[in-house]
């Protein structure tokens, strides 16, 4: 376990001592939550993080976020202070809608109909970065979240919601041929995983 301050468990969250909280509702069940909190390492203030550690920048508005997935990550400036500022995360992430398929829908939308541009989170209807495309799909209730708190957290949300699975966010600061590579493989995995069950 890294962290190694006292632990709190509430009726909806555990909370330690540094202000650090993982919600129920947001993890999925108790355990999930325990584990997510017992993974942070030297954070504070922190909400419904996981497998993060602290470094200098998150206390400088104008660094990179320290969260060790993005630290030093091109394009990633200020994610985490833009979360904290939202101010309540659990209702954000209540107002995000679930996309179904999401995964293929991103997939058919950047290989049929529309762009995958990643230097921009959306330059028009049809180009998007990953996360511009994962919000766009989830309509205007993606739009109206990702206003305040940014489109990085909106579509980890997103995901989150619509597939019960975490997403890396130093993908949406990668390369195009990255983002290709991640899709494919998770469609054909499904799609593999489908023909199997019916047989």
């Amino acid at each position: 376990m890294k962290n190694k301050n006292a632990i709190t468990e509430f009726e909806d969250r555990f909370q330690d001592e540094k202000g650090n909280a993982c919600f129920f509702d947001f993890f999925g069940s108790r355990e999930a939550a325990k584990e997510a909190i017992e993974s942070l390492e030297c954070c504070s203030g922190c909400t419904d993080c996981k497998d993060c550690s602290y470094s200098s920048a998150c206390t400088d508005s104008s660094s990179l976020t320290g969260c060790h997935r993005l630290t030093g990550v091109k394009g990633a400036t200020n994610v985490c202070g833009k979360w904290n500022k939202a101010g309540n995360p659990q209702y954000w992430f209540s107002q995000v809608p679930i996309v179904e398929n999401l995964d293929e829908k991103a997939w058919n939308a950047i290989t049929e109909n529309g762009v995958l541009q990643m230097d921009d989170w959306h330059t028009c209807n049809t180009v998007h970065c990953y996360a511009g495309w994962i919000v766009h799909l989830a309509a205007d209730m993606g739009y109206v979240v990702e206003k305040e708190v940014g489109p990085e957290f909106t579509a980890m949300m997103i995901f989150h919601k619509s597939t019960g699975e975490y997403l890396d966010p130093s993908l949406f600061f990668g390369s195009p041929d990255a983002v290709f590579d991640f899709l494919h493989d998770r469609v054909t995995e499904k799609g593999a995983g489908s023909k199997s069950d019916e047989k």
